[in-house]
């Protein structure tokens, strides 16, 4: 029986061990260390935030936070080795291995930079909205962008960065209780969003514009031949051959 018991206490040891480097653990501990930063009386914070859109699409914001310089809109990376990437460019570089693995990911810029325009669609224009994009890691020496902070960096730029214009305290009630209000009302679940991440990554694969469901089509551009959405200019979704 003893035997049966150490067998047991390993698996207890190492479940979480295995779990925190799963990529989904890896995930929700950068996502744990963030919370902990952005956490100050000053800021009101929403964590896992959704909104549809594109007609049942979803987006799953991983922070907000508001205070008197504005809205933060936090998409967080946990991801490890080298990352070289620049705001202009749609696809980032992860290396590993000291240069044996090379892994091209969508540009976590780009992928915030959504999330900010459907937030604009229901909140007052004239607030100051700024994207942010936090590596837990703090592995940003490699990147060049204007909004990508290591998570210290990141905590600074909220409280102490310098911006033009302030906003009240009655003023951030009224854009907190909007953003309840607009996910209280929001009909996507997460295991909604989680299906339409699903069926998004199966129309990539297969051609097809994630966003119209619709066959895409080869154009010719610039830098030569690649896939479009065939509801151009209304769509500009592309995808590279």
């Amino acid at each position: 029986m003893e035997i049966y018991a150490y067998i047991i206490i390993a698996l207890i040891i190492a479940a979480p061990i295995l779990f925190f480097r799963s990529p989904y653990g890896r995930g929700l501990k950068g996502e744990w260390l963030i919370r902990w930063v952005i956490a100050n009386k000053k800021n009101r914070v929403i964590n896992n935030y959704i909104i549809e859109e594109y007609e049942g699409d979803s987006h799953q914001i991983d922070h907000l936070v508001l205070n008197h310089n504005g809205l933060f809109v936090i998409e967080t990376k946990n991801i490890s080795g080298r990352v070289y990437g620049e705001d202009s460019q749609k696809t980032w570089t992860q290396v590993l291995a000291y240069g044996k693995v090379k892994n091209k990911v969508y540009s976590p810029v780009r992928q915030n930079e959504a999330h900010v325009v459907g937030l604009k669609e229901f909140l007052p224009k004239d607030l100051p909205i700024y994207s942010c994009v936090v590596f837990a890691q703090g592995n940003t020496k490699y990147i060049k962008s204007t909004c990508t902070f290591t998570p210290g960096a990141l905590r600074r730029y909220i409280l102490k960065g310098k911006f033009q214009k302030q906003i009240s305290d009655e003023r951030i009630e009224e854009i907190y209780n909007l953003l309840l209000e607009h996910r209280a009302n929001d009909r996507v679940s997460t295991r909604q969003h989680i299906k339409n991440i699903r069926t998004k990554k199966s129309d990539v694969e297969n051609n097809m514009c994630p966003r119209c469901h619709l066959p895409l089509v080869i154009r010719e551009g610039k830098n030569g031949k690649f896939y479009g959405c065939p509801n151009f200019p209304e769509c500009k979704y592309t995808k590279n051959i």
